[in-house]
């Protein structure tokens, strides 16, 4: 049984009107910093992404040597992540806001339409002065500024998309994948039903796979807890659930069967389908600019041709399963 709600497992970007002025002012605030401390002049042309490596560089020494303070490093990423995230959306247009990938969240930019590239400055700029070299942020611009040169002109590759991509309408989910209940109510409804910490979930769908809503019950018990916090089951609590779950199902009139649902996303419940994972869909955007070594490519392509032609699809489900044409959770 799924053990907790997740957030959908794939990128998104909120602009934020307030994490755009408060990065613009540590932005100029860095450029103070560095000349003031470090004697280097940022301005704002790509040259100056060569000037931030190198104040990065004095700052991974510092730290590596016990000099900064957890206060003062915290301020430094947070100003210099600024300034590179200000410098890029400069030189390439864009909008700061929030980005997340799977539970994470953090300021970003996005460069582009909605359908752009999301990067993360800040991160960038801390895994430079903690991890040295390895993170330089002048591969790191100029890995960036490939993408978007590539994704500027168009992959020779972006219309074989079109020829791959099958569109569903309906998805097939079995009884009995043993990830949650799936069937049909005494009232014609369909029905997938499930334990999480939450409570137990139960999200209704017409005859026809639209989807009319979703009810959660308590659990019949508090769920066993670590002194960490952390819950955990036992056999007397998964006992008592699946003895709730069974007496819902029997007041619905429930029937075991394979069920037939339309596309839907709960962002409530943090539950719902897509057609494909997040980084098959990423790659469908600019193959090139994501995968630019060819046999990559190549290999990226047949997972995906594959994946089109069996008609699998993403169930969010407390984690993301992989479920193929026939209805079975194939990975999760």
């Amino acid at each position: 049984m799924p053990s907790s709600f997740d957030p959908f497992a794939r990128p998104a970007f909120y602009a934020d009107a307030a994490v755009d002025e408060l990065a613009r002012g540590r932005a100029d605030l860095a450029v103070e910093l560095a000349e003031r401390e470090l004697k280097i002049r940022l301005g704002w042309s790509s040259d100056d992404v060569a000037r931030l490596e190198s104040v990065l560089a004095v700052l991974h020494g510092q730290h590596i040597r016990g000099e900064l303070p957890e206060p003062v490093l915290r301020a430094h990423i947070d100003y210099l992540g600024s300034y590179y995230g200000e410098l890029i959306r400069r030189l390439h247009g864009g909008r700061w806001g929030i980005g997340r990938l799977y539970t994470d969240t953090a300021p970003a930019v996005q460069l582009g339409s909605d359908e752009g590239i999301s990067v993360f400055p800040i991160f960038k700029v801390r895994m430079r002065i903690e991890h040295g070299a390895r993170a330089d942020i002048s591969m790191d611009y100029s890995e960036l500024a490939q993408k978007l040169k590539i994704r500027k002109r168009g992959s020779r590759e972006s219309a074989r998309a079109a020829k791959v991509i099958r569109p569903r309408k309906v998805y097939q989910l079995r009884h009995d994948n043993g990830d949650f209940d799936a069937g049909v109510t005494k009232d014609g409804r369909q029905l997938l039903m499930s334990f999480f910490w939450s409570g137990i979930t139960a999200i209704f769908f017409d005859s026809e796979g639209n989807l009319l809503g979703h009810e959660i019950r308590p659990l019949p018990m508090p769920p066993p807890t670590h002194p960490n916090g952390v819950q955990y089951q036992t056999k007397e609590f998964d006992a008592a659930v699946k003895l709730a779950i069974d007496q819902w199902k029997s007041e619905l009139g429930f029937k075991a069967e394979p069920i037939r649902v339309r596309r839907f996303q709960s962002q409530e419940l943090g539950l719902g389908i897509d057609d494909r994972p997040w980084h098959f869909e990423e790659f469908l955007k600019a193959p090139e600019a994501l995968e630019p070594d060819e046999k990559e490519r190549a290999r990226t392509w047949e997972h995906i041709e594959d994946w089109e032609r069996d008609g699998s699809f993403v169930l969010y489900w407390g984690n993301a399963l992989w479920v193929n044409g026939a209805g079975v959770v194939t990975s999760s």
